[in-house]
Order: structure tokens, then sequence, then C-alpha cells
């Protein structure tokens, strides 16, 4: 380890040296961006999450296909049936994170009304450029990020209970998975009357 340590600190004090000697050779070499037209952090990081949310969403389809097969040709064998029946289960559940994590990290921005300040300027400028009325009235800005948050809210107490329905049909009778996914769809169906309430309260003071 200590050789390969060493043969490598020389190369590379060859290869400075060589670079050295020759700044004709050196002014030449043109170094590419590899991101193409992505030349800040924020936008890196944005395409990095969203590449690796739809990564995780294609690999919970095949998930999906798989432990589906696996149920088909289990022939009834009930540890087989139970294994197949868990990994569609949590193959569901990753798709719908995958799904959520894809939405808020590609909508976040544009949902709650930013925008990127201008470089340009010396001023500081109000982020809050897509909101309606007095921008810069705080409770405005208040309950409009209320608002889109009730909105959130109630989208991922929709796919909560799909989610807790799919495992309440893949129940297959058993009983602790049946009282499972009602407690689920009771909290799901519970969360989402919540948010539809609270959204039609603040629409209605907002008026």
């Amino acid at each position: 380890m200590k050789k390969i340590f060493f043969i490598f600190i020389v190369l590379q004090a060859l290869l400075l040296f060589a670079l050295a000697v020759t700044p004709s050779f050196a002014s030449a070499i043109t170094l590419f961006n590899p991101l193409g037209s992505i030349t800040e952090p924020g936008p890196f990081v944005q395409r990095a999450a969203s590449g690796f949310a739809a990564m995780i969403g294609t690999l919970a389809i095949a998930f999906v296909v798989f432990n589906g097969f696996k149920m088909v040709i289990s022939r009834g064998n009930e540890e087989s049936v139970e294994k197949a029946k868990t990994g569609l289960q949590w193959a569901v559940g990753g798709f719908i994170v995958a799904l959520l994590s894809f939405t808020i990290i590609n909508g976040t921005a544009q949902f709650l009304g930013f925008s990127q300040p201008n470089a340009d300027s010396p001023d500081l400028q109000n982020p809050l450029q897509g909101i309606a009325g007095n921008r810069d009235d705080f409770t405005v800005v208040l309950v409009f990020i209320m608002t889109r948050f009730l909105e959130i809210m109630g989208v991922a107490a929709i796919l909560m209970v799909i989610y807790y329905g799919f495992r309440y049909i893949a129940s297959r009778g058993n009983e602790e998975e049946i009282e499972r996914a009602k407690k689920g769809l009771q909290w799901s169906l519970l969360g989402f009357a919540i948010s539809l309430l609270s959204y039609t309260i603040i629409n209605t003071i907002q008026r």
C-alpha cells in the first residue's frame, strides 16, 4: 500500500513539473463543463435530487412487477405469498415516497412563488414575487404559505389513502393486516378532512 502511494506521489510530481515547464501546452488545455448549462450549486442539487428520486421510482416500479410475479407463481404457498405481499407493500410505499420527493423538489420553489433574485443588482429584492396582493405584508405571505402547505398535505393524504387501500386489498383476510390498513385509512381520511376544513377556513377568513 505504501509503495502504491509513493508511486502515485511521484507520478503526480512529474505531471506537475511537465505542466510547469510547458506553459504553452498548459494554456492550450480547455476544460469542458460535464454538466452542460448548469453552472451553480442550486440547480445542480435540484437536478441531482430529481434524478435520484426518479431512479428510486423506477426501482420501485420494477420491484412491484417482480413481487407481483412472485405472488403469481407462489401456487398458494403462504410463506411465498407473505414475502411477495410484504415486498409489494414496501415497493408501493417507495414509489409514493419517490413521487412525493420528485414533486416537492421540482415544484416547491414555483409552488411557493419564490423567484431567484437578480444577482446583477446590488439592491436587496423581495424573493416572494409570485404572491398576489401586497407582497410586503407579512399576513398575506403567511396565509399564502399556509394555503400551499395545506394543499400539499391534502395531496399526501390522498396518496396515503391509496397506499392503505392497496394494503387492505392485499391483506388476504389477515386480521392484523386488515386492522392496520383500516387504522391507516382512518387517519389518512381524517388528515384529508382536516386539511380541507383548514383550507376552507383560511380562504373564508381571507375573503
